[in-house]
């Protein structure tokens, strides 16, 4: 899958196609045992930087996912090790790196 830093020139190297492994969390909503009425997860990193993603949005598309490697190799300190969400289309800066907690939410809050 395709990941774009937001700085990225057009013809820019700042965009790559990796193969991403880890656990999509549509596979992981059944077994989470969400609180009644949660509608987003509020994804926090250790830097303090969260984003904001909706059930809906996770439901839909199994390649949302916490992702560990990328191309058979674990994750580098800078590009999120140990854990990171991916989302498909969304700038990498936008994505948390080094997850350090997923909260379900309702309603949502502005990441």
């Amino acid at each position: 899958m395709t990941l774009s830093c937001i700085s990225n020139p057009v013809g820019g190297d700042l965009i790559g196609t990796t193969r991403w492994t880890g656990v999509s969390l549509k596979r992981l909503l059944s077994d989470l045992q969400l609180k009644p009425g949660a509608t987003h997860l509020t994804i926090r990193s250790a830097d303090q930087f969260f984003e904001v993603v909706s059930l809906d949005a996770i439901s839909a598309d199994p390649r949302i996912m916490l992702t560990y490697s990328w191309d058979g190799v674990p994750l580098k300190q800078e590009h999120g090790y140990p854990l990171r969400i991916y989302v498909p289309d969304v700038h990498g800066m936008n994505q948390p790196k080094w997850i350090e907690s997923i909260e379900a939410i309702d309603p949502s809050e502005p990441g």
